[in-house]
């Protein structure tokens, strides 16, 4: 009598390649594993073949996903991709200089930070800067998390204008009415203490 053998070799494991975490402002990520031709399934996946996680579609900071393989005994498993936290940025309120002052900046809430615009800061880096804008201006802060999530905050520089001073002449004993001798701009703010007194 004729025999057969038929041997059983043990399937790959099945192992999911898809990250830890991810960033709520991320892009939707490819989801993949060691064994082609399955499904995915789960809450904020869509497609299939390929099939993406979209952050922005999760509604907890943990998510479940599936893949199984079809027609093939056992060989399915569930993974898990966690939603980081954007950081709250908190950022200095805003102030006022006078022309050629400077305001100093400072945010929290981030493992890093980045301003714009840099042209009048003292560095773009660094949860503190001075900035000594000509004009008023609104700065943005970008902070980063050590995961690599965003968040920004913004404040405002408003530079004083400088105001005009008009020195008046006084005559004494009283002649013509007093005038506008001369018109000067001076850094704001400015205190006119005294007046130039002539005698006729």
């Amino acid at each position: 009598v004729d025999s057969i053998v038929v041997v059983v070799e043990g399937y790959p494991q099945l192992q999911l390649l898809i990250p830890e975490g991810v960033c709520p402002e991320s892009d939707p990520v490819l989801l993949s594993a060691n064994i082609s031709g399955g499904s995915w399934s789960g809450e904020a996946v869509t497609g299939n073949s390929p099939s993406y996680f979209h952050p922005a579609l999760a509604a907890s900071d943990v998510n479940t996903v599936s893949y199984a393989v079809d027609g093939v005994c056992d060989v399915q498993t569930t993974g898990t991709i966690q939603i980081y936290a954007s950081p709250q940025i908190v950022v200095s309120s805003d102030t006022s200089v006078c022309y050629d002052g400077t305001a100093s900046l400072t945010a929290t809430g981030a493992s890093s930070y980045e301003w714009s615009p840099a042209g009048s800061l003292s560095q773009p880096l660094g949860c503190v800067v001075m900035a000594s804008p000509d004009a008023s201006t609104t700065y943005v802060v970008t902070g980063y998390s050590e995961q690599g999530c965003v968040g920004q905050a913004e404040t405002v520089v408003t530079v004083l204008t400088e105001p005009e001073v008009s020195v008046i002449e006084i005559r004494w004993p009283p002649g013509p009415p007093a005038r506008a001798t001369s018109s000067i701009r001076m850094p704001s703010p400015v205190l006119l203490t005294r007046a130039r007194m002539s005698l006729a």
